[in-house]
């Protein structure tokens, strides 16, 4: 469990710039991505192995047996069930779902790093105090960070999260290289272990850390008491919708489409509550990828914020807070449109 961090005068622009400076830090002897070239089971299709022989395959040119897009609506019904959730059928079009959509400008991708320092600075100046918040139940939160990011980005937040009286874990396994072998099992045995003492756990997945944990509340909607994805990419063409996938094949590997397995599987809304923040000016990922199908237990938070600003923004911490708070089975969406936090819905 994280300690619970005080900021005193002048000490918080030490934890968040911090936090800033380390979004792409330089791997540790101890955090180095492996090599998935040479590893017996590379692609994300490892996952549901079991199930192979019941999916259409193809074969790619690293050898991995994937679902194809075009698969029979049986077939994906099925594969629907696997992952832990009840659809109508009539939503199979969300499953599949394959639309092109452009990443980022240029202009919005070359400026993320300045416009987060001023995210950042706003932070700062507007930092939401322990007392402004609702207090904490004490329930598990797991934070997973971002690609080519580690738990000390995600710390602000955890530490922020923790004075309110939550149990907050970064998700411990060293810088985010992608969902290379054994990551998104190791993640479920921690999710199972926190969940152990018969709580359920608030899962918080920045960008790609999003991804994976729409895939735990996919899996184990049992284990996982709602989802905050900050940022993340799941809707249509994710291999479009991104400028991140230089990043991800020098870290992975693999092209952002080589797992499209998982990101077939994370398009379906988890059948828990989930909240998908994201923003317009988001650099790194397209807003429109961030769209999550609104229902009776999902919803879509639009903030103000740079990419790399989200888990340093006083708005999110806010809406967040709000979010954790809630009682267990009572989730009601979010409704204070602002300034701060625009209308999702405008044109």
């Amino acid at each position: 469990m994280d300690e619970s961090l005080t900021y005193p005068d002048g000490q918080g622009v030490v934890v968040i710039l911090g936090g800033l400076r380390e979004l792409n830090p330089r791997p540790q002897a101890n955090d180095k991505c492996p090599d998935r070239a040479n590893h017996p089971s590379r692609g994300i299709t490892r996952l549901t192995s079991a199930r192979a022989k019941d999916l259409p395959q193809r074969r790619t040119t690293r050898g991995s047996m994937q679902l194809r897009a075009g698969a029979p609506q049986d077939q994906l019904a099925g594969r629907r069930q696997d992952f832990g959730t009840s659809h109508d059928p009539s939503s199979t079009h969300r499953f599949m779902n394959t639309t092109t959509i452009r990443p980022p400008s240029t202009v919005l991708l070359f400026t993320e790093g300045v416009r987060a320092l001023l995210d950042a600075t706003m932070t700062l100046a507007t930092w939401p105090s322990p007392q402004q918040c609702e207090k904490g139940d004490g329930h598990p939160v797991l934070v997973l960070p971002g690609l080519g990011a580690g738990d000390l980005t995600t710390k602000p937040l955890r530490a922020f999260l923790g004075r309110l009286g939550y149990e907050t874990h970064g998700w411990d396994q060293g810088i985010n290289c992608g969902p290379r072998p054994g990551v998104l099992e190791k993640t479920v045995t921690q999710l199972s272990a926190l969940a152990d003492g018969g709580r359920k756990v608030t899962v918080i997945g920045w960008s790609l850390g999003g991804v994976y944990a729409r895939y735990l509340a996919l899996q184990h909607p049992d284990l996982v008491r709602q989802v905050v994805t900050l940022g993340s990419p799941f809707a249509g063409n994710v291999a479009s919708a991104t400028n991140a996938g230089v990043v991800y094949r020098l870290l992975s590997g693999e092209t952002v489409d080589a797992d499209d397995g998982l990101l077939l599987a994370i398009q379906q809304t988890p059948s828990v509550p989930t909240t998908s923040v994201f923003s317009r000016t988001d650099g790194v990922v397209a807003w429109r990828s961030s769209i999550e199908q609104k229902g009776p237990l999902s919803e879509n938070v639009e903030v103000r914020s740079s990419h790399i600003g989200l888990g340093l923004n006083s708005s999110v911490y806010r809406l967040i807070a709000d979010r954790l708070a809630q009682r267990e089975g009572q989730w009601r969406p979010f409704a204070q449109h602002s300034f701060a936090y625009p209308d999702p819905a405008r044109a």
